[in-house]
């Protein structure tokens, strides 16, 4: 009876993994998308802006994520930390995102390689207008 039950147990615990791992490329791809609009969204922003009205101006675009922005360094900068992203969707998304070039360049901190990619990641881009 206990074989059963581990033997049951084991197929819930594949069956999540597997969810889980579906569900990353979805994943990857909404913040890809998120970087690109964050991207537009500082470049559009007035350089004079103080870094407290900047924050408002590009929250919207990432609060629906567990995220957070640094506007420290704003109008050169503008970090962004997508937060609890686990094995699966950080290795998705640093292959889709780690360098998003246009008229504003976006990069991954970290994350040289998907070893780097632990259970639970916090992922940092630095956007540079």
């Amino acid at each position: 009876m206990l074989a059963i039950l581990l033997v049951a147990a084991a197929h819930q615990l594949d069956f999540a993994a597997h969810r889980l791992d579906v569900a990353a490329p979805a994943q990857a791809l909404a913040i890809r998308a998120a970087l690109f609009e964050l991207a537009a969204a500082t470049r559009a922003l007035p350089a004079g802006m103080t870094g407290d009205s900047a924050a408002k101006a590009l929250y919207r675009h990432v609060a629906d994520r567990d995220a957070l922005l640094d506007v420290t360094r704003f109008p050169s900068e503008v970090d962004v930390t997508f937060r609890g992203l686990g094995r699966a969707a950080c290795i998705e998304t640093e292959s889709m995102a780690r360098r998003l070039e246009g008229s504003v360049v976006v990069q991954l901190e970290g994350y040289a390689t998907a070893s780097d990619c632990g259970g639970s990641n916090a992922m940092t881009w630095r956007i540079m207008p």
